[in-house]
């Protein structure tokens, strides 16, 4: 008895409950609701894992020892942290759930699709493809904080950040 509890409370833990987090939380920013998105973000979290993806591309992408790349990384932190405080607010993800890539780069392309599912026992994504070109991928990160799922992070394929 003690046993089957314990199976379908784990059941309900790592599919259920981060299914409908996911349907929540991709219902609040189809609709604009701030009110549910404040309660489905952690924000702080996501603003720091927001800022070392990007901040790893930044460097990636700058990885010469030219005088050029060297005051671009100095110069990084100045653009990428209020690029991360606009993105991560509840206006800037329903730009970017909405407007999907265009989102990001402002072209307004919304031709994307939307799909979920597991990513790991304690991951659950929410991907969006660019239907005009599939390696383009953005995927919205949930995980447990809690007893709740959270978005706390968002992955980026390396063709969405331009590599």
């Amino acid at each position: 008895m003690v046993l089957g509890v314990v199976l379908v409370a784990a059941v309900v833990w790592f599919f259920v409950l981060p299914s409908l987090a996911a349907n929540s939380l991709q219902s609040a920013l189809k609709s604009s609701d701030v009110i549910t998105i404040n309660n489905t973000v952690d924000f702080p979290l996501l603003r720091e894992n927001l800022r070392g993806t990007l901040g790893t591309a930044l460097a990636q992408n700058s990885s010469s020892a030219d005088v050029a790349s060297v005051l671009g990384s100095a110069l990084s932190g100045l653009i990428l942290n209020p690029l991360v405080d606009q993105l991560v607010s509840p206006a800037g993800l329903v730009a970017l759930f909405q407007g999907g890539m265009g989102g990001l780069s402002g072209s307004g392309t919304t031709n994307f699709k939307v799909s979920s599912g597991l990513l790991a026992v304690d991951r659950f994504g929410i991907t969006l493809t660019d239907l005009s070109n599939p390696k383009n991928t953005i995927t919205l990160v949930l995980m447990p904080r809690g007893v709740q799922w959270k978005l706390v992070g968002i992955e980026f394929s390396p063709a969405a950040l331009g590599r």
